[in-house]
């Protein structure tokens, strides 16, 4: 069994292999404020965009990051080698295994934050899906952004460059908009 990630929300996590995940000891997902990105596969953007904003939160135990794609061909896999590749490069070694998103995400989870429009519809159509939650990850940099994380995988190391550039910001984004909600829901 693998040692837990350094994320833990002062609970102990034990890996779930059915979920393939680390989930808290109790089975509930800590955290104020708990965040999944969503893509296609959940081997190149939405494990890039976890991995992140995972990083920028080292220490900070108020938020819970998580990751999914909306299709299962690659559940238990690794994220694709040039995501890993990008994120060493720049000192990210924690990285999550693909996971399919599941019902029961929209009741766990505040954000649900997808890379693209298909990713978008695919998220809404999905069962017990919480359209409140969803939102497109370009919105969190501008609230009238339709345009998409676009998807590295039959591209050039380049584009995967590219896509964590963008993903980056998107992270700054978000913790300016977590920060927020964390300080008004502890006054």
């Amino acid at each position: 069994m693998e040692s837990p990630p350094p994320w833990g929300k002062g609970n102990d996590l034990l890996f779930c292999e059915t979920e393939n995940r680390y989930v808290p000891e109790n089975g509930k997902i800590g955290g104020v404020v708990r965040v999944l990105f969503v893509c296609l596969g959940n081997i190149c953007r939405s494990p890039m965009a976890e991995s992140i904003l995972r990083h920028k939160l080292m220490g900070h135990t108020d938020v819970f990051v998580d990751s999914a794609g909306t299709g299962n061909w690659h559940v238990g896999e690794n994220p694709d080698p040039r995501t890993i590749d990008v994120l060493r490069r720049r000192g990210i070694h924690d990285f999550s295994r693909a996971r399919q998103l599941r019902s029961a995400d929209f009741e766990e989870f505040d954000h649900i934050i997808g890379m693209d429009a298909a990713n978008i519809r695919d998220i809404l159509a999905w069962p017990g899906a919480r359209p409140e939650k969803v939102s497109l990850a370009s919105s969190w940099l501008d609230p009238n952004s339709t345009d998409p994380v676009p998807d590295p995988y039959y591209g050039s190391p380049a584009n995967f460059e590219s896509v964590f550039h963008q993903l980056d910001q998107i992270s700054d984004a978000i913790l300016v908009r977590i920060a927020r909600d964390v300080l008004y829901l502890k006054i």
